[in-house]
């Protein structure tokens, strides 16, 4: 690793725990959180994909209808959408008083409890393999038509969406969000360029065949989505491929995109002194980890400046 990709990355344990202990967090003052009584319980969901696959997902309704950002939470192989559901509930109500979010828990095909396949009336399970290039293109459809829906009804703003993926579920995420944003708009309608921000936790550079690096080098991934990536820096693995990710990054984005450690910054790293990875990285980093996730799309999703838009036209 290069001396200028060592001072790229930053510890988040350490820091994370000093700005709680003092009350703030990267200089905000930590507020309350929202009267549990006010906080929407979550529903299960069912999302069909165009080739009949039952994809299980819980939804978490945001408080504020047309004005709630929606994150998109996807676990890594093997592992479900209860894997995330602390993150979930933070991010549905932050405890240190940020914007509350909508949130959509999604267990891709193969994965979880979206094993069920439809064929001439009936239910048949999937064998579990990982269909990587299927899960961006056809499940992360079958997810935003299904949040288009949600969009139209006033209950989501999809024009401040998240995705945060987990594992496989980073490599879904950036794929995912680099397709949103190579949908041009119509006169007519909003189509696409939704994706503010993608949460990459323990991502690897590629995964059952399909990698990142395309992705990374989509104009609008490339330019204009806020990145966070968290890792174990122990796991040798895991330090490589974020320092690829910032290597591809840093330069088109110039120096206000340098990356940070600061959740106000458009291209954050943070790291901690661990081999874990996944689900069990973010929850050995407990309230420190989910309060720099919340912090982060609070800034770039929440108070992005962008719109409420009706997609179905009548």
């Amino acid at each position: 690793m290069t001396t200028n990709a060592r001072r790229r990355i930053r510890r988040f344990p350490a820091r994370l725990g000093v700005a709680l202990s003092t009350g703030a967090f990267f200089g905000f003052v930590i507020g309350g959180a929202i009267a549990s009584g006010d906080i929407p319980p979550s529903q299960p969901v069912e999302v069909t994909t165009s080739d009949a696959i039952t994809l299980q997902a819980t939804f978490y309704p945001g408080i504020r209808g047309r004005e709630s950002p929606v994150v998109v939470l996807l676990p890594d192989e093997k592992q479900s959408r209860s894997s995330l559901e602390p993150l979930a509930l933070a991010l549905q109500s932050p405890p240190d008083g940020g914007v509350p979010s909508a949130v959509l828990a999604v267990d891709l095909r193969g994965q979880g409890d979206s094993r069920a396949k439809e064929v001439s009336g009936t239910t048949r399970r999937t064998n579990g393999r990982v269909e990587i290039a299927k899960m961006v293109k056809i499940d992360m459809e079958a997810v935003r038509a299904w949040l288009v829906t949600q969009n139209d009804k006033g209950r989501v703003n999809l024009n401040r969406l998240a995705y945060v993926g987990v594992g496989m579920g980073a490599v879904v995420a950036l794929n995912a969000a680099a397709i949103d944003w190579s949908v041009p708009d119509l006169a007519s309608s909003k189509q696409g360029r939704d994706v503010k921000a993608v949460v990459l936790i323990s991502p690897p550079w590629r995964h059952s065949g399909l990698g990142v690096l395309d992705a990374l080098r989509q104009p609008g991934v490339r330019s204009e989505v806020a990145l966070l990536m968290m890792y174990g820096s122990q796991d040798r693995a895991q330090q490589q491929t974020v320092t690829r990710i910032l290597n591809e990054l840093e330069r088109p984005r110039g120096a206000a995109g340098a990356a940070s450690d600061d959740p106000l910054s458009s291209l954050v790293s943070a790291s901690s002194e661990t081999k874990q990875s996944g689900a069990a990285l973010l929850k050995a980093g407990g309230e420190r980890a989910t309060l720099l996730v919340s912090r982060f799309l609070d800034q770039h999703v929440a108070q992005a400046d962008a719109a409420w838009v009706q997609r179905r036209l009548e």
